[in-house]
């Protein structure tokens, strides 16, 4: 447990912590640290290694290395910036992640059709180049496999 003294590193964690709304488990790994290493952090058990400031840092360009130093204080205005870095960053990777799922998931179409082209037709060494589907209202819609 740190002494009272030690603290104001950790207390200023806690507080951007609590500025981006987030629990420590999601802060480890949006900047990539361990869980238990935040966790001793925001529990006062440790103070943040040299690698931990650099990664929020490295999240956080605004933050400087000046927050760091004793008894300088985390301003309403720097707080802010950080916030809005922050969710700017997370939309920016939910974007990607939604992204990834849509233009990953044709390959998943494709094995699925072929997987499901086999057990139709069996395992014939002919292959499909065009289905056509035509419908009761007389209109129609092909389906190409993309390979």
């Amino acid at each position: 447990m740190l002494k009272e003294n030690e603290r104001e590193l950790n207390n200023k964690i806690v507080l951007i912590l609590e500025t981006i709304s987030e629990s420590s488990s999601v802060f480890a790994d949006f900047i990539g640290i361990t869980r238990p290493a935040m966790s001793h952090i925001t529990n006062f058990r440790n103070k943040p290694s040299l690698e931990i400031i650099q990664k929020i840092v490295s999240k956080f360009p605004e933050l400087g290395i000046e927050w760091t130093f004793d008894d300088v204080e985390l301003d309403q205005d720097l707080l802010k910036r950080v916030r809005e870095t922050y969710q700017r960053q997370k939309a920016a990777e939910e974007h990607a992640l939604r992204e990834s799922n849509i233009l990953g998931s044709g390959g998943r179409q494709q094995q699925i059709f072929d997987s499901q082209a086999s057990s139709f037709f069996g395992n014939s060494k002919k292959k499909i180049v065009r289905i056509v589907l035509i419908y009761e209202d007389e209109t129609f819609s092909e389906i190409t496999p993309s390979n």
